[in-house]
């Protein structure tokens, strides 16, 4: 079998963000990157993108994630999930008045949760949704070389995680400070990445990717705001501040998609398939430069060999 990274072409490495919901892109994008023939040779991912980037590092195939995703939207593991608690708990002011009654009763119990335990999903809840999509085998066992990207809540350090257990990783990357129970691997207590690396281009890079291509999945802060809470100004603040950082660092990319996502929740994940069909449009716009950083002609090579194994390092 013959790999394109090994003739000569210059080797892709993805960096695909946190977000949640929005991470619907980052299958939209693997699926058009499939369907041009274009070959990933690694993936770094962040939160929900190290899920999808996990799950894609396994199978090679963006349908197949979205395959995956349609089944677990419909499961009685994501009915169970606290997640749509969280949705319900939004209720604008166009609602109905009973309906945002309810959602005022549900913001005040998760307010009061948050504020006494250190996590509204524990660990067990939380496993048996990525059961759903990482099997627990080591990380040295995917096809592609992959990394999750988390953050050390004692040193405040980024920690790029490439060795253990591939659903431990993944977790680490995804556990959403204060949402979900922080886990402790190798000595460490790990949360979300999306802390310090929303996207993690260097992570990209120390996989061995010549040209890396950022997916960044997180909302613009352009919004004009209006009549918010002490606690909502206290999270604006923190979105700009996480939004700098996450320029700064995608800036180190050599190409980044990064469409308009509106102003859709982390934990809407019904909305999932409509961020599939966006992200796929952001990628058929930036499938020229990505030929061309790569050094392929305009036309969709045919006979390119995906890899089978982790001999493709």
């Amino acid at each position: 079998m013959v790999f394109p990274w090994r003739t000569g072409s210059r080797k892709l490495g993805l960096a695909l963000g946190g977000g949640g919901a929005r991470g619907g892109i980052h299958i939209g994008v693997l699926k058009v990157l499939e369907e041009e023939g274009i070959p990933v040779h690694s993936v770094a991912g962040t939160s929900i993108g190290a899920l999808i980037g996990g799950f894609y590092s396994l199978c090679l195939s963006g349908r197949k994630i979205e395959e995956r995703l349609l089944s677990y939207l419909s499961s009685d593991t994501f009915k169970r999930a606290k997640f749509n608690v969280l949705a319900q708990a939004k209720g604008g002011k166009e609602a109905p008045i009973f309906t945002r009654i309810a959602s005022f009763i549900k913001k005040e119990f998760l307010l009061a949760m948050a504020l006494t335990r250190p996590y509204l999903i524990s660990k067990e809840n939380f496993i048996e949704n990525l059961a759903y999509f990482i099997p627990d085998i080591p990380m040295e066992g995917t096809r592609i070389p992959f990394a999750a990207v988390a953050t050390d809540l004692e040193t405040g350090e980024p920690v790029i995680l490439r060795r253990g257990s591939l659903r431990s990783a993944v977790y680490a990357s995804c556990s959403y400070p204060g949402v979900i129970e922080a886990i402790r691997l190798d000595g460490r207590l790990l949360v979300d990445g999306g802390v310090v690396a929303m996207v993690p281009v260097e992570a990209a890079r120390i996989l061995g990717a010549d040209i890396v291509v950022a997916v960044n999945a997180e909302r613009s802060i352009g919004q004009k705001v209006e009549g918010l809470s002490g606690i909502e100004i206290l999270f604006r603040a923190d979105d700009i501040m996480a939004a700098e950082l996450t320029r700064r660092q995608t800036r180190l990319a050599d190409l980044i998609i990064q469409p308009e996502v509106g102003d859709t929740k982390w934990y809407e994940f019904q909305k999932m398939p409509d961020y599939i069909s966006i992200g796929e449009k952001a990628a058929r716009e930036k499938i020229p430069e990505i030929r061309k950083a790569l050094g392929l002609p305009k036309a969709a090579r045919s006979g390119l060999a995906w890899p089978s194994g982790r001999g493709s390092r």
